[in-house]
């Protein structure tokens, strides 16, 4: 019957929905604070998955189990005790309807309750915020206006108190670029601070990347222990590619947030310098997201850390260390070259659609290259499943490349800067203003400027394609495998191979001197 599928529906998904709706609308609307609305349901979601949903030890008592259930806003862990944990066969499910105890039923009609209750304060809190016309007497009418007669004489006859302009204190004059900057990016933190987007996606960046460290299967599924730099390693693509879509929206709205709040007129009319301003812009955001990412994610792999050691007996002590490396050193010259090629989109076109469309388009194109195999050190800004780490030493095997690409992604995000602070007006010009940028010399001033930044990283860009190419996938060493395949591999290919039968080897493992000595 379809009585059999609304029923659930209703119980599960309509009353949980519209009752945190209510609830969450009364909050913003006692608090008036976008974060708190936001916090609710994200708190629900952590609270569901890490305890309510799964939390269910051998010496947890019966009515422990049950107030679990009936505290859970969505029901699944009522549903997975009563319907779902012991299997009652086909048959049961496929005729059986799904029927609701006393406490699954009064669970939901207090929900209800507390949601009629929540929307009726917060639609009284409304009402009385909001002017709403009443009737007025013809008495109350005279007082009103007598009394503000009165009060509009008696301003007029007081003495008024007249003061020099001097007496305001103004002053004008050169605003430094690192006051400038600073300017910007104490402005940039207000506004970002209580961002509802941090609290969304912060949270499911640590979901994310708490599951792998808890559990990483070893060879023949056997638990391998997460140690600060395994976590950080294996994390960084995760943590980079969301940091990215952070950063998309964030740095954009940060450039067009003066037009959006109609002070851009006083901002390029002001003594502030361009770059300094978007300097100040991009500490703010990297800043902000930097914090909450590294507080979350270090939480997150304390909590690795804890699980694993009760698993397994071994504990380990979270070191900071390897955090700072893996997501400092290598992630924040991608944010910064990021950054850059948005500042330059957005100093062409002054739309921020224009530059979600631009850095939606060169994630999807780096992706294309990365499946297609094009993607090498030299145009690898992102180290997406490049970052490889032993305890043994930090970044020991690819240290070299891996400090050249950084410097070479730093310098071309310089040079994007460079090159965006030319072409970004603050003012419309004129005729004659066109005209004088055309002009040789100030034309030649900014190729050598130009050059003074691009330069550089040409410069880094060759020697690291060179070390890519005498590298094992470069060009000659590819053609030299395949001619040695020809001429040896291919020869014996359908001859039978012999079997290994037993192996006499002696390992010795030295990590002071990050060395091995194999003896068989």
């Amino acid at each position: 019957a379809l009585v059999n599928y609304l029923r659930p529906m209703v119980m599960f998904v309509a009353i949980p929905i519209l009752a945190l709706g209510a609830i969450a609308f009364a909050i913003g609307s006692i608090t008036r604070q976008t974060v708190l609305v936001f916090a609710l349901p994200v708190a629900l979601l952590l609270s569901s998955l890490f305890f309510i949903w799964n939390f269910s030890p051998e010496w947890l008592p019966h009515w422990g189990n049950r107030a679990l259930q009936a505290i859970d806003i969505t029901g699944f862990r009522w549903l997975n005790e009563t319907w779902l944990k012991v299997d009652k066969g086909v048959a049961f499910y496929n005729h059986e309807p799904l029927s609701f105890d006393a406490l699954f039923t009064g669970a939901r009609v207090a929900l209800v309750v507390a949601a009629g209750i929540a929307l009726l304060v917060a639609a009284q809190r409304e009402q009385r915020r909001m002017r709403s016309p009443h009737a007025v007497t013809a008495t109350d009418a005279e007082r009103i206006i007598a009394d503000a007669d009165r009060a509009r004489r008696e301003r007029e006859a007081a003495p008024r108190k007249e003061s020099s302009l001097a007496s305001l204190g103004m002053s004008s004059g050169h605003v430094g670029v690192l006051a400038a900057a600073v300017d910007a990016f104490r402005a940039e933190v207000r506004e970002m601070r209580r961002s509802p987007g941090l609290w969304i996606f912060v949270p499911l960046i640590i979901l994310q990347t708490v599951g792998p460290a808890i559990y990483s299967p070893g060879p023949f599924d056997t638990p391998k222990l997460t140690t600060p730099g395994s976590f950080a390693a294996q994390s960084y693509s995760t943590i980079t590619l969301l940091s990215i879509f952070l950063m998309l929206y964030y740095f954009t709205e940060s450039l067009a947030r003066d037009e959006r709040s109609r002070i851009a007129s006083i901002v390029n009319a002001s003594p502030s310098r361009t770059g300094a301003l978007t300097l100040g812009r991009m500490a703010a955001c990297t800043t902000v997201v930097a914090v909450a990412l590294f507080g979350g994610l270090w939480a997150a792999m304390i909590l690795a850390m804890v699980v694993q050691g009760v698993q397994s007996g071994i504990m380990l002590m979270p070191s900071p260390g390897p955090l700072v490396i893996a997501w400092g050193a290598m992630l924040l010259p991608t944010l910064f070259a990021w950054m850059c090629f948005m500042t330059l989109i957005w100093s062409q076109f002054r739309n921020r659609y224009a530059v979600y469309g631009a850095g939606i388009g060169a994630m999807i194109l780096t992706g294309w290259c990365v499946q297609m195999g094009w993607m090498n050190w030299v145009f690898n800004w992102h180290l997406w499943g490049d970052l490889t780490w032993t305890d043994f030493g930090a970044l020991e095997l690819d240290r070299g490349v891996l400090v050249l690409n950084r410097v070479l992604w730093i310098l071309v995000g310089l040079t994007l800067l460079h090159i965006s602070l030319e072409w970004w007006r603050r003012r419309t010009p004129d005729a004659q203003g066109i005209t004088t940028r055309l002009q040789f010399a100030r034309a030649w001033k900014r190729v050598m400027w130009m050059l003074v930044f691009g330069g550089p990283a040409i410069a880094v860009g060759v020697t690291l394609a060179l070390m890519v190419r005498s590298g094992p996938n470069g060009g000659p060493e590819l053609r030299a495998q395949r001619d040695y395949y020809v001429g040896n591999a291919s020869t014996w290919k359908d001859v039978p191979q012999p079997e290994i039968m037993k192996v006499d080897l002696d390992l010795n493992l030295d990590p002071a001197n990050n060395s091995i000595a194999v003896k068989g």
